[in-house]
Order: C-alpha cells, then sequence, then structure tokens
C-alpha cells in the first residue's frame, strides 16, 4: 500500500468516529523488521507511515469501553388483580394495582364466580356455567393474551377450583360427591375422588401435599328461571394425599361452610361457617378442628384471607372486613367498606403477594376496596365496570419487563452519517507513547489530526527502533 491509500485509510478511520485499536506486540515486530531492513541496506522513508498502520485494523473496529455490571433497572415486580364478574356474559377484568388502571375486560361467557391463577400468575381458570344448566366448565384463560383455551368439562355443577404450587394440576369439583384433578400442561382428566359431600371449596397446602375439600355448605341448583341456593347443615372437610389421590378422614366443621382458605405457613386451615358465624381452625398436621372462632353476626361470613406471614386472617362479614390475629384467634375492630346508606356487601377478599394491602370485591356499585394491613384502614375504591355481579378477586405478581443493563446491552450500530463518540475511554497518544484518556465529546478533527502526526513524524519508528533495541540488546 502507497502512501497515499494509507493516509485514505488512516482518514476513513478517523471519519469512522471510533478509537484506533492499539496493537503493540504488532508494533514490536515492526521494529524488528526495521532492524533487519536497515541492516540490508533498504530505505526506511516508508516505514513512517507503514508504522501508523498498526493503529488500525481492517474492517470493524471494537470498543475497549469497561462497564461497571449494575443491576438491571427490571428486576421488580407487577401486581395485577383480576375481577371476576359473573354476568351473563362474565367476565374477567384486570386492575394494574401500581396505577389503579382498570383494564379491557375478557370475556368468558355464560355465568362465572370462581378464579383461581397458576402460579407465574400467566394462566386464569375461570368456573362458569352456560344456559343454567348442571354441565359446567372450567375456561382456562391466557392473561397476557385475553384468549381462551380448550374448555375442561369436569361433569359437575361446583364452583370448588384449586391448582397445585407447582402448577401442575388443576383439581376441579366434579360430578356427584367427587373431584377431578386435571394436567394443565394437557387438561387431561384424572379419575374422580370420591369425598364426603358436594365440593364447596378447595385449598391445598403449600408444601403441595395435601389438598382439602370443603363440602355441605350452601349448594346452587340451576332451573330455568336461574340459580337458586339450598342451606344445608353442618359440614365437611376431606383431605386428600395428592401423590395418591386418595381421600382421608372427614373433618367436621361449622354450618353452612363457604370457604376454606390454608395460612402460608401451612400450619392451620380455615373454614369460614355462614350459617353458625364461625371460622373453624383446623391444625394440618393432625388434621384436628379446633375451637371455632365466633363472630357477632349469623348468615353474613363469605369469604377470608391470611397475610403471607401467617400472622392475620381477614374475614369477610357482610359490609365490614374483620382482621384476626391468629395467635390469639380473636376478631378485632371491623373494617367498614359498604355504602354508608346501607348494603354495598363485600364478596371477594385477596391479599398482595408483599402482605402490604387486603383487596375485597364489593358490590352496589362493583368496587375493589384497597386496605393497609399496616393500619387497617380501607383506601379510594377502584371502580371496576364492564359486566355487573362483582364476585372473586385474584391477584398476580409477575415480573417486571427487565431491561439489560449497560453490560448486556448490545452495542450500536453505525449508522450511515456516523457520530463522534460522547467518550473516547483509551487513545494511544504517538508522541508520549503512553495511554491518555481525552475528555468527553473528543473532537474526530483532533483525532483524525492526531493520526496525521503519528504518520508524519514517525514517532513509531522511534516506539519501533527503542522495542528492537530491547528485544536485541542493541
Amino acid at each position: 500500500m502507497d502512501e497515499t491509500g494509507v493516509r485514505a485509510l488512516l482518514a476513513h478511520v478517523a471519519s469512522d468516529g471510533r478509537p484506533p485499536h492499539v496493537d503493540i506486540a504488532a508494533a514490536r515486530d515492526l521494529g524488528r523488521r526495521r532492524l533487519r531492513w536497515r541492516r540490508a541496506g533498504l530505505s526506511a522513508a516508508p516505514l513512517a507511515l507503514s508504522a501508523a498502520v498498526v493503529l488500525v485494523l481492517t474492517g470493524t473496529i471494537p470498543f475497549s469501553l469497561a462497564v461497571r455490571p449494575g443491576r438491571p433497572s427490571g428486576t421488580g415486580q407487577k401486581e395485577t388483580a383480576y375481577v371476576v364478574l359473573a354476568g351473563p356474559p362474565a367476565t374477567v377484568v384486570p386492575i394494574s394495582l401500581s396505577d389503579r388502571h382498570v383494564g379491557q375486560p375478557i370475556v368468558i361467557g355464560g355465568t362465572a364466580i370462581p378464579i383461581v391463577l397458576t402460579p407465574d400468575g400467566r394462566t386464569a381458570y375461570i368456573g362458569t356455567t352456560v344456559g343454567y344448566t348442571s354441565r359446567a366448565m372450567v375456561v382456562p384463560v391466557s392473561l397476557a393474551t385475553g384468549t381462551h383455551g380448550t374448555p375442561i368439562t369436569p361433569g359437575g355443577d361446583s364452583d370448588a377450583m384449586a391448582i397445585t404450587p407447582n402448577g401442575k394440576t388443576l383439581f376441579v369439583g366434579g360430578a356427584g360427591n367427587t373431584v377431578v384433578p386435571i394436567s394443565t400442561a394437557t387438561g387431561a382428566q384424572g379419575a374422580p375422588i370420591k369425598v364426603a359431600g358436594v365440593p364447596r371449596a378447595i385449598a391445598i397446602t403449600p408444601d403441595g401435599l395435601t389438598a382439602y375439600v370443603l363440602s355441605g355448605g350452601p349448594q346452587h341448583v340451576h332451573s330455568a328461571a336461574g340459580p337458586v341456593t339450598l342451606q344445608t347443615g353442618p359440614g365437611t372437610v376431606t383431605p386428600i394425599t395428592i401423590a395418591t389421590d386418595s381421600p382421608g378422614q372427614p373433618i367436621r366443621v361449622g354450618d353452612n361452610p363457604v370457604s376454606i382458605r390454608i395460612a402460608p405457613d401451612g400450619k392451620t386451615a380455615y373454614v369460614v361457617n355462614t350459617g353458625s358465624a364461625t371460622v373453624t381452625p383446623i391444625t394440618t398436621a393432625t388434621n384436628t378442628p379446633e375451637q371455632p372462632i365466633k363472630f357477632n353476626s349469623q348468615g353474613e361470613l363469605l369469604d377470608a384471607a391470611v397475610t403471607p406471614d401467617s400472622k392475620t386472617l381477614y374475614v369477610i362479614n357482610a359490609g365490614t372486613v374483620v382482621p384476626v390475629a391468629t395467635a390469639t384467634e380473636s376478631p378485632g375492630k371491623p373494617i367498614f367498606i359498604g355504602n354508608r346508606g346501607g348494603g354495598g356487601w363485600a364478596i371477594g377478599i385477596a391479599v398482595a403477594p408483599d402482605g402490604k394491602t387486603v383487596y375485597v370485591t364489593a358490590v352496589d356499585p362493583n368496587r375493589v376496596v384497597p386496605i393497609a394491613t399496616a393500619t387497617d384502614k380501607p383506601g379510594r375504591p377502584i371502580r371496576v365496570s364492564g359486566g355487573t355481579g362483582i364476585q372473586q378477586i385474584a391477584v398476580a405478581s409477575v415480573p417486571a419487563p427487565e431491561v439489560p443493563s449497560m453490560s448486556q446491552q448490545t452495542p450500536p450500530q453505525p449508522t450511515s452519517s456516523p457520530q463522534p463518540p460522547a467518550r473516547i475511554q483509551k487513545l494511544f497518544d504517538c508522541r508520549s507513547h503512553r495511554m491518555a484518556r481525552p475528555a468527553p465529546g473528543y473532537p474526530r478533527s483532533q483525532l483524525r489530526a492526531a493520526l496525521r502526526r503519528c504518520a508524519a513524524l514517525g514517532s513509531f519508528r522511534a516506539a519501533a527502533r527503542r522495542s528492537a533495541r530491547g528485544n536485541h540488546g542493541g
């Protein structure tokens, strides 16, 4: 390559706006070759420009920018509540809890009450009945897209559903006094499991070993005129060993049970008995019912939820939510969430995964009321539209969209009109033979001038001469 070609190459590198890559080993090798050329009587005139070529690599010139790996900015969690509106048609309404934004309803069809979420918060299973028939369906819904999966027909008219902690099996009330295990991966149904009565609710221990099936509560009978609720007597809870699908001895609880919840520590199951206005604690280690927790009304207890630390049980009682300290099992002061003029009963309840907020669904009008667990004070309600008859609520916490850290991001590719870099971390100073750090916004014109000086002054000849003397002792 002649002098004109070398200068053109240097000008191209300078205009590209990227720092040169310095190859010290190549410079030393050039010094040794120059020594041999001098001994052979060759001219050293072109060596200045030839040495300058060591500065560049043909093609892409990589950055040597060292960025300290930082914490990715997307490591937080995004909490979303999913509220069932019974219909018809039944809908599921997503609510972003961070900004209280009510999203577009997901239409399910028919009438619906129960909802359960997979542990990863990506799929919901909604129990729905079409046309007031005795045949119910469970509809899987992708919460990211709102699309329906293939409906599952377990054969019964039941509101009972629960999913195992590993997300692999869904337990649903089946025909008669049975519960049906269903594979969430394939939708295949297992053999029905016999229990003590018509399933009303199901809860599964956090270790995934035991399912507790509540029976004997209010029985929903459907007719052409609509659903009718028949009151029954004392209820039972049937424990099922999940590994073998084997039912155990039924546990006697209060009158007309409607809900069962298990504390996150797995030690206690709580059964809400609307007929006797009590909550029955069950010690899961022995499946023994303890002394019922009594409330001051009858026929108005509907549901309950336990905080993640298992220290507080929140029980719906008509238009109030009653906190119960699980250590003493004594009800606290009721939290009023109903309308000031009366009515506005609470229906469903769920606790946020971080335990800081309890979310309660209430009617007249349809709304979600947040309650701060630190103070037990209700916040401003979130109005819910898009359907009728608000029912259960479930809260999912999924990872927020991740933004890669600087060390993970792909370096930007040059455009048709490259701009000079904001900072050149390392630049070889041909005069002092040192690595220098120019100030931010190092001008492209100065970079071009520096490269020209290296070529014109032949500073690399001196560098090569020093390297050659060091290697050859001369």
